[in-house]
């Protein structure tokens, strides 16, 4: 064993990491054996510790579009120590779906099936997502004098799902550790995610402080964006006009002086022969985008961990731990956020939701096949979905028996044979060499496709899947709902935390 141990009473309870020579002594003397884990090196004592002494461990979490980071920190007698750092996959199909739920729409307008507003009571129109957010949504209820109580009208699942995922891998982590605190660090952009509280002079602020000059003391002084003078009214201007359907987004504002924006008028610059002095960079746009994933899946995970009654400090970038520590404290709690020679493990939330048994696409009532069946008003074609595998060992070998989600397992499955389904972390064989990975679909064939980790960084957690047979040399390590691999840390960047969101 290398690294920290983690340590737990025979009751179960947590205590304080400990080195791996003295976990090796103790487990040599008898006072304590080794728990069985998946991915970390776990030792059980052999007594209960009834007042135990714990240090203060801090969990600092960053929250980006499709990853979350997690770094463990211990508070030692001389000073902190990093433990582990966490990375944690949150990638979603949403873009996919979203173009199948747009092309839903699309095909039922077609076919005329959108009817007038109801006269009576609140139409859709007033009610859909899309109202509670937009601009005219907020000047239609400013004019009516209602405003949504507590927020916004809808908050997408997505972000629900996010919290509840990085809730549930802190959940594990803190069966093995004793977390005291939790640090979110949140991006500098968190607030570009509602521009309704901000009036012109914040935005003219926000705009001055990222594209403006800086002048002799240092601070930023306000430049037109066509024509750099830093004299005379300077104002907003909307670099995509708003009566042709520009909107009021970072990316899409700039400064410009009185002349040069009646100069532009309702025009764009490539249109008017006005070319911008500056470029919106790519990490600004990719932050702009990230603002909503980070500022509400950082939100409702404070109110999720809040619930588990845990102390919850939220900053707004990691130069923000000087004004909450003093001294060297902070300096070295900044090194130990920016090293990448941590231990990298990546953790896996698994969620096994009811996928559909039936295609989107529609058929006609005159073509005869096989696999349609009425569903509802009209034909569709059944897909199989599988929820698993059931092998029993007999004298000939093992029997791969495919059960699909319509299917009930046999009562004496548990006892019988090994039940595989998505979710679970298995070791198998492919062309004669061994393969660690996540099973991630179970094909009809009796065949598993496992999920192994190629790299792993704060952008995005690469998978390859390797297509495995079931019939030989398949153990089941980890039916967890949370799985953790050990990986190679590859963070590229990793001190530059703005170019990474």
């Amino acid at each position: 064993m290398s690294g920290p141990v983690f340590v737990i009473d025979s009751e179960g309870r947590p205590l304080m990491p400990m080195a791996s020579a003295y976990a090796r002594r103790l487990l040599q003397s008898g006072r304590a054996r080794l728990q069985p884990h998946h991915a970390f090196t776990v030792a059980r004592l052999t007594q209960t510790v009834p007042e135990p002494t714990l240090r203060p461990i801090l969990l600092t979490i960053r929250i980006f579009r499709h990853t979350a980071e997690l770094v463990l920190i211990a508070d030692g007698e001389r000073e902190r120590y990093p433990l582990l750092r966490v990375i944690v996959d949150l990638y979603t199909d949403l873009p996919r779906r979203m173009r199948r739920r747009a092309g839903h729409r699309r095909r039922r307008r077609l076919r005329g099936r959108y009817h007038q507003l109801r006269r009576h009571g609140r139409p859709f129109k007033l009610r859909r997502p899309s109202f509670a957010r937009s601009s005219w949504g907020a000047a239609y209820r400013r004019a009516r004098g209602s405003t949504p109580p507590g927020g916004p009208a809808h908050l997408s699942a997505t972000f629900r799902w996010r919290a509840e995922a990085i809730a549930r891998v802190i959940t594990a982590l803190k069966q093995l550790t004793p977390i005291s605190h939790v640090l979110v660090l949140s991006g500098e952009f968190e607030h570009i995610g509602s521009f309704e509280h901000l009036t012109p002079a914040d935005f003219r602020e926000l705009r001055a402080k990222t594209y403006g000059v800086l002048s002799e003391d240092g601070t930023p002084v306000v430049c037109c964006g066509y024509c750099g003078t830093t004299k005379g009214p300077i104002v907003l201007d909307h670099i995509l006009p708003r009566s042709r359907g520009g909107t009021d987004a970072l990316h899409n504002l700039a400064l410009a002086c009185v002349n040069c924006n009646e100069r532009k008028g309702d025009r764009t610059p490539e249109e008017a022969q006005m070319p911008l002095l500056f470029q919106t960079s790519e990490s600004l746009l990719r932050s702009a985008r990230l603002a909503p994933y980070r500022f509400w899946t950082a939100k409702v995970l404070r109110q999720r961990l809040a619930e588990l009654s845990m102390v919850v400090q939220v900053l707004a970038d990691v130069t923000s731990l000087k004004a909450l520590l003093s001294g060297p404290l902070a300096d070295s709690l900044s090194l130990t956020l920016a090293d990448t020679s941590l231990p990298l493990v990546v953790a896996k939330p698994i969620s096994r939701p009811r996928k559909q048994a039936f295609k989107s696409r529609a058929y006609r009532a005159g073509e005869q096949r096989g696999d349609i069946a009425s569903a509802g008003r009209s034909l569709r074609r059944r897909v199989r979905v599988n929820q698993g595998l059931l092998i029993t060992p007999t004298p000939h070998g093992n029997q791969v028996i495919v059960v699909g989600v319509d299917e009930k397992l046999p009562v004496d499955a548990a006892t019988t044979g090994r039940f595989i389904t998505v979710g679970m972390l298995c070791v198998g064989q492919r062309v004669g060499r061994v393969v660690r990975g996540i099973v991630g679909a179970v094909q009809s064939r009796g065949r598993l496709t496992l999920l192994l980790v190629e790299s792993a960084s704060r952008e995005r957690v690469a998978w390859r899947r390797v297509v495995v047979s079931p019939r030989q040399n398949l153990r089941v390590l980890s039916s967890e709902g949370v799985i953790f691999l050990r990986v190679k840390p590859t963070l590229p960047n990793a001190g530059n935390d703005h170019q990474n969101t």
